[in-house]
Order: structure tokens, then C-alpha cells, then sequence
């Protein structure tokens, strides 16, 4: 048999033991209040990760769709019979235009050479005057009855009907376009 002895209130007649406990009670309130707190910070802490690690994986989707070779990507097919040797090969890439393309190559390219003994054309005479020294187009001398003139690094250089290309003189072109 077990008995119970207790001196609770026998003086006063107040169950102190009670009084105790609802006095320790009240003073674990706070506690418990932050306790609570802290678990609901805790768990919206938790919430806001959660939605940080999905914007982080929808930004990573967004940057490989943002790349124009996997947005745009475009292929290339020939249709170039397998008993043919390859005379075409094409690319396409993230901007080229959309549609079917037909090359029809009717006879291959094969390689030329051509040699001269001689000059190709007439023999510039670099002591004649522009307009008879053999060129091809004849520069021009005069403009409006003035005398033609081009600029080289700044400096003016002007052609009349007497200039020669290099007849040794300082009135020749190539000796104004040093001096230029």
C-alpha cells in the first residue's frame, strides 16, 4: 500500500503546490510565446526558400531558352544521292530565314591556269603626260578648265594636261605625292 503524505496548506489552508505551478505556468509564457514565433518564422523562412530554389531553376531554364541556338535552331538537309561525290555542304544558323532552298549545280568548276610570256595589255609610259602614258581610263586633268586635284594626308595635289606619271621632274605625280 502506498500512502500519500502531504503538508500542502496545513498552516494556511492554500494548496501552495498549485499556487507554485500556475506561478511557473504564467512565467513560461513569454517562453513559449517566442517559442511560438520562432517556429512560425522558421517555417515561413522554409516557404521563402522554397520559392527562391524555383525562381532559381526557372531563371536557369530562361537563360538557356534566352540563347538564340536553342531557340532558333535551324538544320540544314541536302538531298545529294549517296553515289554523288559532295559538291555542296551548308550551314544554317540561329537567324537564317526559314524555307527550302534548290541548288542546281549543272557542271562542276575544274582548275584553270593561264600564263603569259608577256604583259598583259600596253607598257605604261612613265614619261608621258597622264592622258597619253596608257592607262587604261584616262585620269582626269582638268576640271572646268582648272586643274584636277585629290588630297593625300591633308595635303592638295593638283593634275594638269602637262603632268607625267615619273618623268624625274618635280612637276611629275609620283614626285608631288611624295611632297605631299
Amino acid at each position: 500500500m502506498a500512502s500519500t503524505f502531504s503538508v500542502d496548506g496545513i498552516v494556511s489552508g492554500l494548496k501552495t503546490a498549485d499556487i507554485i505551478g500556475q506561478l511557473m505556468a504564467l512565467e513560461r509564457q513569454p517562453v513559449q510565446l517566442l517559442q511560438k514565433q520562432q517556429a512560425e518564422e522558421q517555417n515561413k523562412l522554409s516557404g521563402v526558400n522554397a520559392i527562391k530554389d524555383q525562381v532559381s531553376a526557372l531563371q536557369a531554364i530562361l537563360a538557356s531558352l534566352a540563347q538564340n541556338g536553342s531557340v532558333d535552331a535551324k538544320t540544314v538537309t541536302t538531298d545529294t544521292p549517296s553515289t554523288s561525290p559532295a559538291i555542296l555542304t551548308a550551314t544554317a544558323s540561329a537567324g537564317a530565314i526559314n524555307g527550302s532552298f534548290r541548288v542546281l549545280v549543272s557542271q562542276l568548276a575544274t582548275a584553270t591556269r593561264l600564263a603569259s610570256s608577256g604583259p598583259i595589255g600596253r607598257a605604261i609610259d612613265r614619261a608621258a603626260t597622264l592622258a597619253n602614258a596608257g592607262f587604261r581610263i584616262t585620269p582626269v586633268t582638268t576640271v572646268n578648265d582648272n586643274p584636277a586635284s585629290f588630297r593625300i594626308n591633308g595635303s592638295s595635289v593638283s593634275v594638269d594636261a602637262t603632268t607625267t606619271l615619273d618623268d624625274g621632274t618635280a612637276s611629275s605625280l609620283i614626285s608631288k605625292i611624295n611632297a605631299a
